[in-house]
């Protein structure tokens, strides 16, 4: 029965679910009137609570459909943010959604002077030009927002790094080549660009490109440990490194069908680092495989799986451990319920952790697979979607997500 202004908005925002046709208009009053307030009584309110009510219109229109209305009130929304590209981001992206290219331009137009100073709302809207079908424009907005910043390397990667989150791998990469190509190699900024990268192009299967990166940057390392840098390596070993480059090798021969090459590859990998879960389990599923070779690798994951449960019981609380235990059992062969209970308990540790909360996706990409060797392809499927949900661009974990569905749906038609 409060009056308070507090509980008024905290009533209309749990009657919204019920009743959103009235809610979307009761925040649009709402927001006129704190806006209004904050004109005549500016020691009353705040500019972030005006946004925040009119936020909340938004969100209902957008739900309710009210397309007009809703650009209506993002573009007012976009006017307040003068800092921030926030609401201009979600207008373009929401508007590519809807396919209405027409409000794209005139929101482009409109917003002009801020967009072509702000290099992430210029790779939105090269990405609403991509999905006009305007691949040259798309391009030429991208170079664009490539020559913000120039010279400022740090910049530069923050930003790659902004649209890597995003989902925008593509402009991503153009961001970290520029980093690298102006950067002193082994140089932390340079080495972390090249890692990004090298993984981007992996995730996408230009496997030969991540190998060329991982190489430059294998160099830049070995020349820090030759020169008592050790500490510009950001705490990975050379060794490590090389076995990820040998990888990508191995992969790029193995898509062009050349056997002999890619088992090459994968035992120079192994030799670097005998721990690269990723290369005994392609090593493990070589169709070719003699009887030694078998042999020999299934002591590799033996000793592999040793090792972990030796770092496991050396750093309790750190999670990568587990998940390496979990993803290289649940790929090949071992004790499934200690895979899965390993998994289940890196994510513990990894929901706990925001430094590490970006692994979340990688983790959950583990777990499904450990509910897929066990069998249970229903929780294999729902895991791989949340997996997918945190990273959706990630080409790997999409891959995967289809398999376990098809495994899903035979096993359905089996039962039938």
């Amino acid at each position: 029965r409060s009056q308070r202004t507090g509980a008024e908005w905290l009533r209309l925002y749990l009657r919204g679910p019920h009743d959103p046709e009235s809610a979307a208009d009761e925040w649009g009053k709402v927001a006129e009137a704190e806006e209004q307030l904050l004109r005549q009584a500016p020691q009353q309110t705040r500019e972030t609570i005006v946004t925040g009510v009119w936020r909340q219109r938004v969100t209902w229109l957008r739900k309710l459909g009210r397309r007009d209305e809703a650009v209506a009130a993002m573009m007012k929304l976009a006017s307040r943010e003068q800092q921030s590209s926030r609401t201009l981001t979600e207008l373009i992206q929401w508007l590519v959604a809807e396919q209405a290219y027409s409000m794209v331009d005139e929101v482009a137009k409109r917003f002009a002077d801020r967009i072509e100073q702000d290099p992430l709302l210029l790779y939105t809207l090269a990405d609403a030009r991509d999905a006009q079908g305007n691949e040259a424009l798309a391009r030429e907005t991208a170079e664009r927002a490539l020559k913000l910043n120039e010279g400022d390397q740090r910049q530069h990667w923050i930003v790659g790094d902004a649209l890597q989150q995003r989902g925008q791998r593509k402009w991503a990469e153009g961001e970290y080549n520029l980093v690298i190509g102006q950067g002193e190699p082994g140089a932390p900024i340079t080495l972390i660009s090249q890692f990004r990268l090298a993984e981007l192009m992996h995730d996408r299967g230009d496997d030969l490109a991540a190998a060329g990166v991982l190489e430059a940057a294998v160099k830049g390392m070995e020349a820090n440990v030759k020169q008592g840098r050790e500490e510009a390596n950001l705490g990975r070993d050379v060794t490590a490194v090389a076995s990820r480059l040998y990888f990508f090798h191995a992969c790029h021969l193995d898509s062009k069908g050349d056997d002999a090459g890619h088992v090459e590859r994968l035992e120079q990998a192994l030799a670097q680092d005998p721990l690269d879960a990723d290369v005994l389990i392609a090593l493990y599923r070589l169709a070719s495989a003699t009887p030694e070779q078998k042999e020999r690798t299934r002591e590799g994951i033996r000793n592999a799986v040793e090792e972990f449960r030796r770092q496991i019981q050396r750093h309790p609380e750190d999670s990568t451990p587990y998940n390496q235990l979990a993803w290289l059992v649940s790929n090949t062969e071992g004790d499934q319920k200690e895979a899965l209970e390993s998994s289940l308990k890196s994510l513990e540790l990894v929901r706990t952790s925001e430094e590490s909360r970006v692994n979340e996706a990688g983790y959950l990409d583990t777990l499904a697979h450990c509910y897929y060797a066990q069998g249970d392809f229903e929780r294999a499927v729902q895991t791989q979607s949340k997996a997918v949900e945190l990273d959706p661009h990630s080409g790997l974990m999409n891959k995967q997500l289809a398999l376990f569905r098809e495994a899903l749906a035979k096993s359905k038609q089996d039962q039938q």
